[in-house]
């Protein structure tokens, strides 16, 4: 019994592990146009986003806010490095505890 106990603890660790990062946001770009799709984020962070995402070269970009050492870190795929550069720099003065009073995604 305490086997079957044991053997289901180590697999429920394993899977948080390779679960990834925790997300604190998530943005979507189509057609130089952002959507905030899920979590919270600072108001004046998601208009900086939408500043920075909104162009018409942005054809389809995928951008994630994921706590990583417990900092928030942007991942993105679809974006230019110096874009991405860009979002990493307005995020980097806000704290995790400000995203997780920021405003939600609208549902």
């Amino acid at each position: 019994m305490w086997e079957l106990v044991f053997v289901l603890g180590a697999i429920l660790v394993v899977l948080l592990f390779l679960r990834g990062s925790p997300e604190l946001a998530r943005l979507e770009v189509r057609d130089g146009k952002v959507s905030f799709l899920r979590g919270r984020m600072p108001s004046k962070l998601v208009d900086d986003f939408a500043d920075i995402l909104s162009h018409r070269s942005i054809q389809r970009a995928d951008v994630r806010i994921v706590l990583e050492g417990g900092v928030p870190r942007v991942v993105a795929k679809g974006l230019s490095d110096d874009r991405l550069q860009q979002l990493r720099n307005v995020t980097g003065p806000y704290t995790t505890a400000q995203f997780r009073s920021g405003r939600p995604a609208r549902q």
